[in-house]
Formats: structure tokens, sequence, C-alpha cells
């Protein structure tokens, strides 16, 4: 019998520097949420403030020097922390829209370090403090964005103490799926280069654990995968414990 071929649902993506452009600054800035309620005039003085700043994979983000507040243009963003034996734990991805800096409570221990190409967009600490002043609702709206961030943290810290290493694999696969998932007909893809030690470190365990539990997910045709991507089949969302 002849082999059939694997195809694979990988569509290319290259994320470059170049594509940090004044449109795409004015549109994902103009719908971040803690801008919401600014009108169109007072936006585009909001707007400018915003310094477009490219990196490639693998870089290292100087948030210490910059501090401030960075959101994502294009490409994703891994945040880091080494944990007591120097090893570097994934604490999460941020895609397009999404924030981290000293004003949503990025601390000195934690490290942004570009997971693929990227652009961000960057406002330093003084020149937001000054924003601030002049618009003193957006200082509101970003202390309750940064106390819901603190909120899921906490629900996620409550995952990975409290659920099987099962669970929390398939957690992290639909958290994924909200943040970067593409509808197809097989179901949703995760197009994301995620290595299986990224994957343990996200859900909190072992890559010999995570790489088990994929497998048997597989073998019960709950996703499929393949280099650099996942699909998740509509059944994987009827799993046990997702409702």
């Amino acid at each position: 019998m002849k082999e059939r071929k694997r195809n694979t649902p990988l569509t290319p993506v290259v994320i470059t520097t170049e594509q940090c452009t004044i449109d795409m600054k004015q549109q994902i800035i103009a719908h971040l949420p803690f801008l919401h309620g600014l009108s169109e005039q007072q936006l585009s003085t909001v707007v400018p403030i915003f310094r477009e700043i490219g990196f490639e994979a693998g870089e290292q983000i100087d948030t210490a020097t910059n501090g401030g507040l960075f959101v994502v243009g294009a490409g994703l963003i891994k945040l880091v922390r080494s944990d007591y034996d120097g090893r570097d734990v994934v604490l999460d991805l941020l895609v397009t829209g999404e924030v981290f800096g000293s004003m949503v409570g990025f601390t000195e221990l934690d490290r942004a370090v570009a997971h693929t190409a990227c652009c961000l967009f960057h406002v330093s600490d003084g020149t937001l403090k000054t924003l601030f002043q002049q618009f003193p609702d957006i200082a509101v709206r970003l202390l309750e964005m940064t106390s819901m961030r603190i909120t899921l943290l906490h629900e996620r810290l409550h995952l990975l103490t409290g659920a099987t290493a099962r669970a929390r694999v398939i957690a992290t696969l639909v958290r994924l799926a909200d943040k970067v998932g593409t509808d197809t007909p097989d179901g949703v893809l995760l197009q994301v280069p995620l290595s299986r030690e990224e994957l343990a470190s996200l859900s909190g365990t072992t890559p010999e654990t995570a790489s088990r539990i994929i497998s048997s997910l597989q073998r019960d045709k709950h996703l499929k995968t393949g280099r650099r991507w996942i699909t998740l089949a509509t059944r994987f969302f009827e799993l046990p414990g997702l409702d």
C-alpha cells in the first residue's frame, strides 16, 4: 500500500519589524481597553506618544531600562521567570493588543522575550504619568485592568496547585486557543512555535508528562499535532471540566 503523504495545515507566517506601521499602531492603540471613551480627537494626541520598536525572535526586551508600558503590535511575546534552579519558566504568551511592563505589575524578576519576530509600541513611565494627569480616567481603567490580571493569575495559580497534570495541559491549550486559535474544518488550529518544554512550563508540569498527555489526547482523536502546530478537534472542547 502506498504511504499517504501527511499534509500540514501550517501556513508560514513571517512577522517583520517593518510591520510596525502607523496604521497598525492607530488601530491597535485605539482599541486598548484603558483608552475606551476617548474621542477621535483625543486619541489623535495619545497615539503618537507610543514609540514603535521591532525585535527579532529570541531577543530580550529591556523592560528594566525602558519601564512604562509595552503593547504587542504583531508577533508573540513570551513572559519568562527563572525558577529556584535557574531554569526558565514560561508564564504566558502575549498576542496582538496585550500589554506588559512596570505599569501593569511587571516585576524585576520577570523577563519578556520575543517568541517570534515582533513589533511593540512603547510609552515610558514619565510620559504615561503625564497622560494620567491629562486623562485621569485612563489611570483608573489601567488599574482595573491590572486588578483583572491579578485575578486571572490567582485563578491560574489555583489550577496549577489543585488540578491534575492532564487538566492543566488541557486548560493551557484552551487558553492558547482563545488567544491564537484559528477556526478550520478540522477544528481550532494553534499555529504557534511552541516546544513541549514550553507547553510543559505553561502547564506547570514536566516535558515528559506533557508529551504523554499530548500523545494520549492524540490517540483519542481529541487533537492532531505536527511541527509547530496543533489542531484541537471539536470534541476537545467537550472534555470534562472545560464547561
